[in-house]
């Protein structure tokens, strides 16, 4: 699907031009709500390339394949995993903490 993102965002176009037509409150909401989305989709995607916890969740604690409700419950989320806002608020804002890259 992220390879059709770009193609998809054509569809934007139409909608982007009558934006004008929107109240002021009407135009910061959507906006707002683009660049919200925007941010979440970038944290997401960041902390996928730059952190193998992600990786890891796949089999720890218990293997995905074999324990697919794991897939469903969002306290133990793939893209949370080994994320804490102590240490990302702590360790200067960096989404990804591990100093030995090694596996």
């Amino acid at each position: 699907m992220t390879d059709a993102l770009p193609y998809l965002i054509y569809f934007l176009i139409p909608f982007l031009g009558g934006l004008e037509s929107f109240s002021l409150l009407s135009k910061t909401l959507v906006v707002s709500f683009f660049l919200i989305c925007s941010a979440l989709s970038l944290f997401v995607h960041l902390r996928g390339v730059y952190c193998l916890d992600g990786y890891r969740w796949n089999d720890k604690p218990v293997d995905v394949d074999q324990h697919p409700e794991r897939l469903w419950d969002w306290a133990d989320s793939q893209f949370l995993t080994g994320f804490s806002v102590n240490k990302f608020l702590t360790e200067g804002g960096r989404i990804c903490w591990r100093k030995n890259k090694s596996v």
